[in-house]
């Protein structure tokens, strides 16, 4: 092997050794460095994992019931410029619920009546619900379509936020007949019944 002439073994070696060791302080600073990076990367972690806060338990009162049962309250009818003001102000709803069925009710004070027998249905999750019913016939004015809508939720076991929305399409009367085309909206509460006194 052949060696730079007039350059002693030993003296080459002592050079590469000494040129060698700055090339390894760097190397070894990196490294640390690198260490050190990750190290307080974690450690952050950890800490801000752990200043995390849990979010608190909702209060007794929050927590509600199923929405099976009887229930009956006033909606009052709402004003509005596409809204039809024909009727009275206030009506009495009763709404029963079981499981995925659904009836709904008017409620006079001589007598309850259903208003759609089987034509409800029921979309419900959790606190809220969609009872809804849309068909069509035909009677002495021509050929009806109708939806009717409610909306519920529960404020606590005992008391749903309602809201009410009818619509009326009387395809064969005129647009210049007051009901041939209508939508009506209520608001209200429904409380609950218990079962002995339904």
């Amino acid at each position: 092997m052949h060696l730079h002439s007039g350059v002693p073994r030993r003296e080459l070696f002592g050079k590469a050794r000494v040129l060698m060791s700055p090339r390894i302080a760097r190397l070894l600073f990196l490294v640390f460095a690198v260490l050190w990076f990750v190290s307080c990367t974690r450690s952050a972690s950890r800490s801000h994992v752990a200043q995390t806060p849990v979010p608190p338990s909702p209060p007794a009162s929050a927590v509600s019931g199923s929405l099976d049962g009887t229930w009956e309250g006033d909606l009052a009818f709402l004003r509005g410029a596409t809204l039809s003001q024909k009727g009275p102000a206030t009506a009495r709803y009763r709404i029963t619920i079981q499981d995925s069925q659904v009836h709904v009710y008017v409620v006079h004070a001589q007598d309850v009546k259903e208003i759609k027998p089987r034509a409800f249905h029921i979309v419900r999750l959790r606190t809220n619900a969609v009872i809804y019913a849309i068909e069509s016939g035909e009677d002495d004015e021509g050929t009806w379509v109708e939806t009717q809508v409610f909306t519920v939720t529960q404020e606590n076991g005992t008391t749903l936020l309602t809201n009410f929305a009818r619509q009326v399409n009387n395809i064969d009367l005129p647009l210049s007949s007051d009901h041939s085309k209508f939508t009506k909206e209520a608001a209200g509460e429904l409380q609950l019944i218990p079962a002995s006194s339904s």
